[in-house]
């Protein structure tokens, strides 16, 4: 079996089989039977500064993760075995560097154990390798083919949405994504390594009594057992596929849902593409002046609408800036009487942001009465926009009864 074994770290293996790499010379992962990636190295994590709230460790964070998932994803293959080895408690140096010591040791003013930085290391991994990785401390040794082997961090993912393949005192400390095995073991010898791969079935024990023809013996079960394995692994891959489109669909009803914390140019973004969900069309059209007003039309009408996220109860003066771009929109296009008939006001607004919406206080009455009897303005908050759309997914209503719906005036209001 050729490896590959990437690492930052010391190269502490080798056995003629195994070529060491580092994360920036490693070669195409297919030119492998095994990829080992190796994260333990302190000199790996040592761009973390000060500590995890800072703004420059988090732009580090992030340029670091970006960097290595190019890097991996030139070389890597859907069809190559990779073999993932987590990092341990390792204490990470930070402040000034004091000295040049290769292997970062007493030479900075103090460090941080890593973790005490766990959510961000899980976050690291699972947008690297594009996989939910969820660590957590607690340090143990395991018994792996009678050699004790430490592990610091287990894996909290949930056991339905991987194939766990190594789980002791209750903890995982193995798993299995399509062509990736993850462990938490720290492996320090060439011993270890093999008892680990061989444990974990990546490899077998050569045998060289055994004859080429033997494997065609099937007697007992062998043949039942063949099936059935064969099976469980077809069933495993359908329940990563099917839970991978439904953690995308989860995905996808978190995007629309965020509108009830957003403000500013994001909220306008998401309102914009619940509105083109809503009337089955693009609104590459849009007319933008970058003060959260826009116009589209349906048909013969048009809305102009204004887009707020704000902390407070809608306010009358949230209603009336969109009657004055109103106006100003009538006379900068000399708009008649007649045409302005099918000119809509829609406020858009996701009020009380800051609240849950449990918390989020009602419309008062006087902002309503503005919109229906002063301005003629229709307002909707973010939930009852959510309302729609989930009304819309459902067939219940189409573009045209939005449209209706949209030309009322006072507060959208659904049952």
């Amino acid at each position: 079996m050729r490896i590959q074994y990437i690492t930052q770290g010391r190269k502490n293996f080798t056995a003629d089989n195994i070529e060491m790499k580092t994360f920036d010379d490693c070669l195409p992962f297919k030119l492998y039977d095994l990829n080992i990636l190796d994260f333990r190295a302190p000199s790996f994590w040592s761009f973390i500064k000060n500590n995890t709230s800072n703004s420059t460790s988090q732009i580090a964070f992030l340029n670091k993760h970006i960097l290595m998932q190019s890097n991996l994803q030139n070389v890597m293959s859907k069809k190559a075995l990779i073999f993932v080895i987590l990092p341990q408690n390792i204490e990470i140096p930070f402040g000034e560097r004091k000295g040049v010591d290769r292997w970062l040791k007493g030479k900075y003013e103090s460090s941080l154990e890593l973790r005490r930085m766990i959510n961000e290391i899980s976050a690291f991994f699972s947008a690297v390798f594009r996989i939910e990785v969820d660590m957590d401390y607690k340090s143990y040794e395991y018994d792996i083919q009678g050699e004790n082997i430490k592990a610091d961090f287990y894996i909290k993912n949930s056991e339905t949405n991987y194939n766990v393949i190594k789980k002791a005192n209750n903890r995982i400390i193995a798993f299995n994504y399509n062509n990736f095995i993850f462990t938490t073991l720290n492996v320090t010898k060439e011993t270890q390594l093999s008892k680990i791969l061989g444990d974990l079935n990546i490899i077998s024990e050569p045998n060289s009594d055994v004859p080429s023809w033997f494997k065609e013996v099937k007697m007992f079960d062998d043949l039942d057992l063949v099936a059935r394995i064969h099976q469980n692994k077809l069933t495993i891959k359908e329940n990563l596929e099917e839970n991978e489109k439904l953690n995308n669909k989860l995905k996808t009803n978190e995007r629309y849902k965020s509108i009830l914390y957003k403000s500013g140019e994001p909220l306008v973004q998401q309102v914009v593409d619940i509105l083109e969900k809503l009337f089955e069309k693009k609104f590459g059209t849009f007319i933008d002046e970058k003060k959260e007003d826009f116009l589209f039309e349906h048909g013969d009408d048009k809305f102009i609408i204004e887009i707020k996220g704000v902390n407070s109860n809608v306010k009358s003066s949230n209603i009336s800036q969109l009657d004055r771009h109103y106006l100003n929109y009538l006379e900068a296009n000399d708009v008649s009487k007649e045409e302005s008939q099918n000119i809509y006001k829609l406020l858009i607004i996701n009020h009380q942001k800051n609240k849950k919406l449990n918390d989020r206080a009602e419309v008062h009455k006087n902002q309503i009465h503005d919109a229906e009897k002063k301005y003629e303005v229709l307002i909707v908050d973010a939930i009852t926009l959510l309302k729609l759309l989930e009304l819309k997914f459902n067939d219940e209503i189409d573009a045209n009864k939005v449209a209706e719906m949209f030309k009322k005036v006072g507060i959208l209001e659904i049952t």
